[in-house]
């Protein structure tokens, strides 16, 4: 039998971090429910030696990096908890990432392959089974797949056969993508929509849109993104043929530099195609070496009103947590700090 080791975080009371082990077995007795198949997914493309866990079961995470036959690194991750309007599995679309975003975690890192569909579905068979174990009240909720750990999904040739594999087990899912400017992103996004169009659960996109300047969005992002003109175009499809899901997330991580533009907002992403998904920086250590800082409070709240009163719709769920915010949990954070203890070597890029 697989065991994964969960390291249960708290803060001592002297401020140092602590560890309470625990060895938590990965299969666990059929039940008759449809997790029942992931719970006995044989996980034949990736391992892992252990899990950290944060928070508590008001506001919670498990975060793990799991490790691919070939040596590559991924993050997954569990949010869960009863302040949380649903529970979230993360999983990841590729070893490294070929963006260069300069507040992920990530973003030095060499671009190493692409997931398969396979691995991509394993990392929710993991999880599932790690949470039956730990959080068994959890791992039979309704739990929403978010596909924003490691990679880029759309530069992913096999992220459609991976959902697929995914809507076999009717999880409501979201993939989140920075929209490099490629025919692959645009092939993957309208084969998504011809997804979404006829699923009976719900398929999110989300664009990490990062700024309302073209200029700062590509230069935050490293690499050549799509026009805001270009989603524009993409919005209005999505809404002709999406059954559920009509509005397109749009997703500003709002650092101090973040340039807000009203006027381009206002003439490319208009509120019957898009909605805006405002989050704090989360403080990351590529962040910081990049000179990057949280936005203060005020301005955040003085421009979600902006954006409500001209019509769209602001969704605060994105907010980080208390969890998160303390163990500064932004994506990918977990990864690098247990390929820091485990000594596993980080390949980066270039200069």
């Amino acid at each position: 039998m697989t065991r994964i080791q969960v390291h249960d975080v708290r803060r001592s009371k002297d401020g140092k971090d602590i560890m309470n082990l625990e060895h938590i077995p990965i299969e666990v007795p059929t039940r008759e429910h449809y997790f029942d198949v992931l719970e006995r997914c044989e996980l034949k493309s990736l391992s892992a030696s252990q899990a950290w866990g944060y928070g508590d079961r008001t506001d919670g995470v498990v975060e793990l990096a799991a490790l691919s036959k070939d040596g590559g690194m991924i993050e997954i991750g569990s949010y869960y908890g009863t302040t949380k309007p649903k529970s979230i599995i993360k999983i990841s679309s590729q070893i490294g990432c070929p963006a260069s975003c300069k507040f992920c975690e990530v973003g030095d890192e060499k671009f190493k392959r692409n997931l398969t569909a396979t691995e991509m579905f394993e990392q929710v068979g993991m999880m599932v089974q790690i949470l039956s174990s730990y959080l068994p009240e959890y791992s039979r909720s309704p739990h929403k797949i978010n596909i924003a750990g490691t990679g880029e999904p759309l530069l992913n040739p096999n992220i459609i056969d991976g959902m697929k594999l995914l809507m076999s087990h009717n999880f409501t899912l979201k993939m989140c993508s920075i929209m490099p400017s490629s025919p692959l992103v645009l092939r993957n996004f309208h084969e998504l929509a011809s997804l979404a169009s006829d699923y009976h659960m719900p398929i999110q996109p989300q664009v990490s849109l990062l700024s309302l300047n073209e200029e700062h969005r590509r230069t935050t992002a490293g690499i050549r993104l799509l026009s805001f003109d270009e989603l524009s175009k993409l919005g209005r499809s999505w809404n002709e043929r999406s059954s559920i899901r009509k509005q397109v997330n749009l997703s500003l991580i709002l650092t101090e530099d973040c340039p807000i533009d009203f006027e381009i907002a206002r003439r490319c992403f208009s509120p019957e195609y898009f909605c805006f998904r405002f989050r704090d920086y989360v403080t990351t250590s590529h962040g910081q070496r990049n000179e990057k800082a949280q936005m203060q409070s005020e301005r955040v709240l003085e421009l979600k009103e902006q954006f409500r009163s001209e019509g769209y719709r602001v969704t605060d769920d994105a907010t980080p947590t208390p969890t998160e915010q303390e163990w500064q949990l932004a994506s990918n954070v977990t990864r690098r700090r247990m390929m820091v203890s485990f000594g596993q070597k980080i390949d980066l890029k270039k200069k």
